[in-house]
């Protein structure tokens, strides 16, 4: 199949196998009861959603210690004890804000961890958010509901 590619033919496959569309895909789409509920290259599907920043916050500092979360491209966040999860469509922004922010204050974000979205957080969310969107009692009974990348 990556021989055909390379050779520039259209290939059309059907996978379950999140990797293997990742590798070999150009571009995607993936299906929720039986419709395209996105479309585009692996690139843009997965930079759709967001990437993730998590740390704890040092001793003695509240949330509101930190920069500007907006400011930095973060679109959300949540806090369990003093760990802070951070939402970014803007990783690279985000973490560099973040990072110069702890240089200048002179502290360590303990247990940093930096986390590109993946095909399979995008494949998730999207089949999680077309749920929301069919009422009750609507859809393709009777077929088929498994979602499909």
């Amino acid at each position: 199949m990556r021989a055909l590619r390379e050779r520039g033919t259209t290939v059309l496959l059907t996978t379950h196998y999140l990797e293997e569309a990742e590798q070999l895909a150009d571009r995607l789409a993936i299906l929720h009861e039986g419709r395209i509920a996105t479309a585009g290259s692996v690139a843009d599907v997965v930079a759709s959603q967001p990437s993730h920043i998590s740390f704890e916050l040092p001793e003695g500092y509240l949330p509101g210690d930190l920069p500007p979360l907006a400011q930095l491209g973060v679109n959300g966040h949540d806090m369990a004890g003093r760990r802070m999860r951070l939402r970014t469509t803007e990783l690279q922004r985000a973490a560099t804000g973040l990072l110069m922010w702890a240089e200048r204050a002179g502290v360590e974000l303990r247990g940093l961890d930096v986390r590109a979205a993946s095909l399979e957080e995008a494949f998730l969310r999207i089949a999680q958010d077309a749920n929301k969107e069919i009422p009750q009692g609507t859809g393709n009974q009777g077929t088929d509901k498994e979602t499909v990348a």
